[in-house]
């Protein structure tokens, strides 16, 4: 056998001081192009990148409807049928489990989610990533971009991110919902508006350095 690794991805760990941030130009352009970095699975754009062929998240949003299921497990110790050990379904899986009339239990939603949709969230009526037809598809994880910079052909850049993850950023709310399917639906939302972050947030608002 070889000794080659089966996969050595090209990753560059990216880390940007506080000197940079601060410097990050005044006028912040219109979020048109999507990043790698706010979209696990999109077109690799930026300085790290997934591997090819990653395959689309599976999400579990229901909990395991079989009553006899305790945290993916039946009484006996063996693995649930229903949810294959995963406590978690999705719609198609658990549907078959259900009596007639019941309806799926959601799964509580995970802490790394946002609580809400941001004001300025990419999913929302009007937003600009809708209007120049970048909508994130459900395919992809996508990340919350609020206050991460952007760059002069409006790429989110954060601060630090691996294999095409951002570093420290929640998942957006907004597309959880629509993956999910649970949740208010992106043409339910208020439309799109800019939001004015803190100046610890906002880097065209950052202090400059002492």
């Amino acid at each position: 056998m070889s000794d080659e690794p089966a996969y050595a991805p090209d990753v560059e760990i990216t880390l940007r001081s506080k000197e940079d941030r601060a410097a990050a130009p005044l006028e912040r352009p219109a979020p048109t192009v999507m990043s790698s970095f706010c979209h696990m699975g999109g077109s690799p754009v930026g300085r790290s990148r997934v591997p090819d062929g990653t395959p689309p998240p599976t999400l579990l949003p229901y909990r395991c409807p079989d009553v006899a299921c305790k945290k993916g497990r039946w009484p006996e110790g063996d693995r649930c049928l229903c949810c294959n050990g995963a406590a978690y379904v999705t719609a198609e899986d658990g549907e078959p489990w259900l009596e007639d009339g019941e309806q799926l239990t959601p799964a509580p939603i995970p802490p790394g989610v946002m609580r809400n949709p941001c004001p300025g969230c990419a999913l929302r009526p009007g937003s600009p990533e809708r209007e120049s037809g970048n909508e994130p598809p459900v395919d992809a994880v996508f990340w919350c971009h609020k206050g991460m910079e952007q760059d002069e052909d409006g790429n989110y850049l954060p601060a630090m991110a691996w294999m095409g993850v951002p570093i420290g950023y929640l998942v957006c709310r907004g597309w959880w919902n629509k993956a999910t399917g649970t949740g208010p639906q992106p043409d339910e939302l208020e439309p799109y508006r800019e939001e004015k972050l803190p100046a610890g947030l906002d880097p065209a608002r950052a202090p400059a350095p002492q």
